[in-house]
């Protein structure tokens, strides 16, 4: 199997950083012995710019070049962050001769006020030509300087990357022009027809034209601001394939490149809604920074899917850049988060959805300023802590079991459409929390089923036009805008034998924000079987009464939708009132399974075991069925494999709750088989044809080979 990984890595965060002050030098032997006492075989170190290059033309590259030297020696092996970080080409923080010397365009923030520069701290626009070419020059000088040194194994080209604020300078908003002269073809015209949903606009030049601040009666229509959100997640991609590409130029060698976007920002809506799929389309292998006291399991695991299906790697994997190491203060969560046994499981979870490299941040050695007491993996002078010892031993078992981890992958036959198109809608629509429930209510319905899942973005299913064709059924979450591209590949899918479900928010508009009058739009409503053309107010609990199988599921959505059947579709349930809630439709060799509710924002904040009932059937009519038998009463199992080249599996039970719980198991691919634990004693029986009793401990994993 091809992949880009060519072993498994565990290790720290260390000196040189981008912020803060380093330790001593003196102290860096200590700590690298008791990297190789902890068995960590990996380091992340910081290529900062402004540290390096003080004065113009003055290089001290010293702390680099003795991270290597200690690499070499401890049998180390080092990623660089050779980048940017944050928002910033070269690391936190510009030179401050490229601001004295220079006189580099600043960020401007806010266009309706003139700003004043103030304090030590100064924001350069990203599109400045005289910064890129500057921090250009400083990369391909470090590439250059460290691209022969055996120790290194990859490339960080820029670490948590998102604009933190946007910039409307002169030399942003000219770009901004120039971009929509590209995406109109020159043609003001449409442009203006276009933009002008909320209000007409009628701009004679390009030169004329500014984003709109938000959407409103007072800001601007819904495709300005679209546009405006769209070039700023270009610009940000922009900046990883920049970097990506001078890699590729000056290291003769190819080693991979990676970049971390924040988990956070993946499952959550912080950092500015950056998007993991455009950032990661020229990486090697995607990268994330992974705190994960944001969000519960589900949620968490949806990220790591999103993380793999962004993936450049052949073997799916993906590479933890970041996580916590330890004292995150979190009042939402307790002390074993990040120093006790939810933190391995945390690690395990990522294992099973594909990380072939885990990076702690960090392991200490930041003694100023902020994030220099907390986080740390060992004590401020050095010493081992709990936390270290557990890490260690989480190493020493991953490691120690390479060829099993390396060279197995998460399959899945079922995926959920991650839409970007919709991200930034949901974000110009006032709704993006919706959105997100509707993304995790479907993703989790697939894990409670114990059905494997992929999320694919819109992006990749319009690029490549196979990209459908690995799945036998997607589930579209909230794709309430559309455009005719995608809407031809999901007909294409249906026809040729997929099985489609779908919410109430599908295709309700076209990619302008154009309502249809009757939805889906572009067509898809054959496909679909039906059509609706209103959202109704829901009552605060609203009934849905389902015949095969019979059952009540409860929608607590602010509106739903009554579908009207085509003559060839079956009501599958009903409102309260009789009207059609729920159809099925046959289309071409496939299927659809269409709700007029919100199933999955629903399932989300109300994991209802009805759902699940009524989805079995349908995911095992598209041939779709969970390896594992489970019976009892746990709730919130991850349970998953890896399978090898062999199609033998590695089989992962993780309990990421604070419970006990007590289940009994059978695994259909281990039928007369004795799988054993690789992290303790306990012996699988597949021969009991009744299933296995299982007693997982709050946080335990156990993983069966």
């Amino acid at each position: 199997m091809k992949r880009i990984s060519d072993r498994l890595r565990f290790g720290v965060s260390y000196c040189p950083y981008a912020k803060s002050g380093d330790v001593d030098m003196a102290v860096w032997d200590r700590d690298f012995r008791t990297m190789k006492e902890l068995n960590f075989n990996a380091v992340r170190a910081f290529v900062a710019w402004d540290r390096i290059e003080r004065e113009e033309g003055q290089c001290d590259f010293g702390k680099t070049d003795r991270l290597f030297e200690l690499a070499k020696t401890y049998q180390m092996e080092v990623i660089l962050n050779v980048g940017g970080v944050f928002s910033c080409y070269g690391g936190v923080y510009p030179p401050r001769w490229l601001i004295r010397d220079y006189h580099c365009q600043e960020m401007v923030e806010n266009p309706r006020v003139v700003e004043r520069s103030f304090g030590p701290f100064r924001t350069l626009c990203m599109d400045d030509p005289v910064y890129q070419g500057k921090a250009a020059a400083f990369t391909v000088r470090m590439i250059q300087r460290y691209a022969d040194v055996p120790e290194l194994f990859g490339w960080n080209v820029w670490n948590e990357a998102f604009i933190r604020a946007y910039c409307y300078c002169p030399i942003t908003l000219a770009k901004f022009r120039d971009w929509l002269k590209a995406k109109y073809r020159d043609d003001l015209g449409r442009l203006n027809a276009l933009w002008g949903t909320e209000f007409p606009v009628d701009y004679k030049t390009w030169d004329e034209i500014e984003p709109g601040l938000g959407t409103g009666f007072f800001s601007s229509g819904y495709v300005a601001r679209l546009d405006w959100l769209a070039f700023n997640q270009a610009q940000v991609a922009s900046w990883i394939s920049g970097v990506n590409r001078l890699v590729r130029e000056h290291d003769r060698r190819q080693r991979p490149t990676t970049s971390n976007v924040v988990l956070t920002a993946v499952v959550g809506n912080g950092h500015n809604h950056p998007d993991i799929w455009s950032q990661s389309r020229d990486l090697s292998i995607t990268g994330i920074s992974a705190y994960t006291t944001v969000g519960n399991a589900a949620q968490i695991s949806s990220g790591w899917a999103s993380v793999r299906g962004s993936s450049s790697d052949p073997g799916g994997g993906f590479w933890v850049l970041e996580t916590e190491a330890g004292q995150v203060a979190n009042p939402n969560v307790p002390p074993e988060v990040v120093d006790g046994p939810r933190r391995e499981t945390m690690h395990w979870l990522s294992v099973l959805h594909g990380a072939k490299t885990i990076l702690l941040w960090k392991f200490g050695g930041r003694v100023t300023d902020n994030q220099t007491e907390i986080f740390n993996l060992t004590a401020w002078d050095g010493s081992v802590t709990e936390r270290a010892r557990r890490n260690a031993q989480f190493a020493r078992t991953f490691r120690d079991h390479e060829d099993l981890f390396l060279d197995t992958r998460y399959q899945a036959r079922a995926a959920v459409l991650y839409s970007t198109r919709n991200a930034l809608f949901a974000q110009v629509h006032s709704s993006h929390e919706s959105w997100r429930q509707h993304n995790y209510g479907a993703w989790r319905v697939l894990r409670d089923l114990y059905i494997p899942g992929d999320f694919v973005s819109d992006v990749q299913v319009q690029v490549d036009e196979g990209r459908l064709s690995a799945y036998d059924l997607l589930i579209l979450p909230a794709t309430y805008s559309m455009d005719a591209g995608l809407a031809a590949r999901l007909t294409d899918f249906v026809r040729n034998g997929g099985t489609l479900i779908a919410d109430r928010c599908t295709a309700v508009t076209d990619e302008n924000g154009r309502i249809f009058p009757q939805a889906p739009g572009h067509r898809l409503a054959a496909v679909f079987g039906g059509c609706i053309n209103d959202f109704l107010l829901s009552a605060k609990e609203e009934p849905v009464l389902f015949a095969a199988p019979a059952a009540t599921l409860t929608t607590y959505a602010r509106y739903h939708a009554e579908i009207v059947p085509a003559a060839d579709a079956a009501v599958l349930g009903t409102y309260a009132n009789g009207k059609p809630a729920a159809i099925s439709h046959r289309f071409g060799k496939g299927r659809v399974v269409w709700f007029g509710f919100d199933a999955f924002s629903d399932y989300d904040s109300h994991p209802a075991a009805t759902l699940r009932t009524l989805l079995r059937p349908v995911l095992a009519s598209a041939g779709i069925e969970s390896d594992y038998e489970v019976g009892g009463t746990a709730t919130d199992l991850e349970l998953g494999a890896l399978t090898g080249a062999d199609g033998a599996k590695v089989h992962f039970l993780l309990n990421p709750t604070n419970q006990k719980q007590d289940f009994t198991l059978r695994i259909k691919s281990a039928q007369g088989r004795q799988l054993r634990d690789l992290l303790g004693d306990f012996v699988f029986d597949g021969g009991k044809t009744d299933g296995v009793g299982i007693t997982l401990a709050p946080w335990q994993t156990r993983i069966l080979s």
